[in-house]
């Protein structure tokens, strides 16, 4: 029987295909690791356990004001179109027996209220925290527009923790869409 021998051609394209389709299965691994828990989500349980190691504090407030050009020009105060820079600390708890999986960011109910406390108008606003480790906390900012804020207005964030399954469309850590315009 002739045996024809492998050219050198022959043996570098084995040698190639070999460490590429290595490769390309390292590769394939690696992005269903990435991409799996995003493929599959959380549950929902998992999402409401993972939001309770999350605590939001506001550090402030600041409102911005501009005159609206070519409105109320002719009255005695012009009408202003009015912004509030909102300055929040989120705190990611740890737990003892391990933290459970980290939310790519979390929803937080604001509201304006008037001197007496009484709300005033609702917005739920998105905070990123990816990358927030257990035991840190993250500072930032977030803008409300055209808020009609009167002097001794103020404004509280709430952390909600036992959002009923109903209003959990509203909170995009459940998969809904949260804008930061206002809810009510």
């Amino acid at each position: 029987m002739i045996r024809a021998l492998p050219s050198r051609g022959d043996r570098l394209f084995a040698i190639i295909y070999a460490i590429h389709r290595r490769a390309l299965t390292a590769l394939g691994l690696a992005l269903l690791a990435a991409v799996g828990p995003i493929a599959c989500g959380m549950s929902a349980r998992d999402v409401a356990e993972a939001r309770t190691w999350y605590v939001a504090a506001l550090d402030g407030f600041v409102v911005r004001q501009e005159p609206v050009p070519g409105a109320g020009e002719s009255a005695e105060s012009p009408r202003l179109e009015q912004d509030v820079e909102l300055d929040l600390t989120i705190r990611r708890e740890t737990a003892g027996d391990g933290s459970p999986d980290a939310l790519p960011g979390i929803t937080l109910d604001v509201d304006q209220v008037d001197a007496a406390g009484a709300s005033r108008r609702h917005w739920r606003v998105w905070v990123g925290t990816a990358g927030l480790a257990p035991g840190r906390e993250l500072r930032t900012e977030h803008v409300l527009e055209d808020v009609e804020y009167v002097p001794g207005d103020g404004f509280r964030i709430e952390m909600r923790q036992d959002v009923p399954a109903s209003e959990r469309a509203e909170y995009r850590e459940w998969g809904g869409s949260t804008g930061s315009g206002p809810t009510s």
